[in-house]
């Protein structure tokens, strides 16, 4: 069976959080060490980036399938790919016992193929494993696997419909918003004013909350807040409305200062971090944390 392990600190040259391939006799897999870290090396960073780690998800169920087959990685050719496509589209998740989505499935195909292209590249495939699928160039990224419309021979990725999101009503958002403690609050409204990710809600700090107190909502109803910490690592800029402003600060002056002194009482030792939304015992809240009341209905 295939293990990952993720580096911890002191680990040269690798970034924290880098995701480690092992086969059943915990061998370290080469190749799909050498395309990670190149991956990371590539961004520089003491921290595995989301991409890194994704990638690293995926690989890890590709080699974890394979080497079940009984299947070395560089004899897996398109009939091999098709049978792990076939047992994801038949068979539920053996992490969450759900199906698997169908963009879920394309991802883990594209992996695959931008894995043995730079296998092949790199030489350590003497052949094309896989005939090359039809691919199309999104804006400043890379080649990826199309995901709409006709597909070549060798593309195995499936359709996935398009679905339209249907938006909450003004009084589907008030039942919401009443629910929430100050700080999942706080947080859903910069998701929903500005259009904040998680990663990008949990990354905001409270030093890049600019002052409000000398705008008028009418005269300046926008204001650019620049953000680093993005999908894709590409930095953006939000424009939240002065009035969330204002809420922000509000928060950080009440609601967060009452966190922190909190903690502070409990443990000497404690430092606020400069995070702006903290959780109950003062650290910074996770991706998995500021989801969780949306997902269960309760209060964070």
């Amino acid at each position: 069976m295939v293990t990952i392990i993720r580096a911890g600190t002191g680990e040269a040259s690798i970034p924290l959080g880098f995701p480690i391939l092992f086969n059943a006799k915990m061998a370290i897999i080469e190749p799909a060490f050498a395309y990670l870290l190149e991956h990371a090396q590539a961004h520089g960073r003491p921290q595995a980036s989301e991409t890194v780690r994704t990638y690293g998800e995926h690989l890890y169920e590709w080699f974890d399938a394979l080497e079940q087959s009984g299947i070395d990685w560089d004899a897996a050719d398109e009939p091999v790919l098709a049978a792990y496509r076939g047992r994801m589209l038949e068979g539920p998740s053996q992490h969450t016992g759900r199906p698997f989505a169908r963009s879920t499935i394309n991802a883990r195909i594209a992996t695959v193929y931008r894995f043995y292209a730079w296998a092949l590249d790199h030489g350590f495939i003497a052949h094309r494993a896989f005939p090359r699928p039809l691919q199309t160039r999104h804006s400043g990224g890379p080649p990826a696997v199309r995901r709409f419309g006709h597909r070549s021979s060798g593309d195995l990725s499936v359709s996935v419909p398009e679905r339209l999101p249907r938006p909450m009503r003004v009084d589907e958002l008030a039942r919401l918003f009443a629910q929430l403690a100050p700080t999942a609050r706080l947080a859903a409204e910069w998701a929903l004013c500005a259009g904040l990710r998680r990663k990008e809600l949990c990354a905001l700090a409270v030093k890049q909350i600019p002052d409000s107190w000398p705008l008028h909502p009418e005269e300046t109803p926008l204001v650019g807040v620049p953000l680093s910490i993005t999908k894709g690592d590409r930095p953006r800029t939000v424009y939240p409305p002065v009035r969330l402003l204002d809420r922000s600060h509000w928060y950080i002056g009440e609601d967060r200062t009452r966190i922190v002194r909190r903690a502070c009482k409990s443990d000497a030792r404690y430092r606020a971090p400069p995070n702006l939304f903290l959780n109950s015992l003062g650290h910074p809240v996770t991706r998995k944390r500021i989801r969780e009341p949306f997902d269960l209905g309760v209060k964070a």
